[in-house]
């Protein structure tokens, strides 16, 4: 829902995409009506394309058949007048084959003049990387960058609750 609330605020023009959308861990996107990637956050580009840039492109051409199927499919349920969907899946990201839950909005109703789709997707258990060192260097490095998003009093309470 946070995320939801960060693209409103986008949309309405109180924030960038990158004020509202970067810092957050899962893998966010927006879409546009022909199904192309408008905005990637960096978790998200990581994740699933960490050698050719999203945006743009198709997502079902820069990610493997069984998982570009799903994105196709999902699209068209949002594109088709679905306002939202929320689904558990896996697929193969380059690296290994993770447990995968995506939440899809339709931003239609809103009436931007591009972004149309609202994805989030949650990495879950990443089969065979858990001992990585690669892996557990690249969320070390991205959680310390949420940390560091933070005000001080948000930062020690986050640092105590953990």
């Amino acid at each position: 829902m946070q995320v939801l609330v960060a693209a409103m605020d986008v949309i309405a023009g109180r924030k960038t995409l990158d004020e509202s959308l970067r810092g957050h861990l899962d893998c966010i996107y927006l879409k546009s009506a022909d199904k192309r990637f408008l905005y990637t956050n960096p978790a998200c580009q990581r994740i699933f394309s960490p050698e050719t840039p999203m945006v743009g492109q198709l997502g079902e051409s820069l990610v493997a058949p069984t998982l570009g199927q799903l994105s196709v499919l999902s699209d068209e349920l949002i594109l088709s007048g679905c306002t939202d969907l929320i689904f558990d899946h896996s697929g193969h990201d380059g690296d290994g084959v993770p447990k995968m839950t995506t939440a899809k909005f339709s931003l239609l109703g809103l009436r931007h003049r591009s972004m149309a789709i609202l994805g989030v997707t949650r990495i879950g258990e990443q089969l065979g990387e858990e001992t990585d060192p690669r892996f557990r260097a690249s969320m070390l490095t991205e959680k310390w960058g949420w940390l560091e998003s933070l005000d001080s009093d948000d930062r020690d309470l986050a640092i105590q609750l953990v």
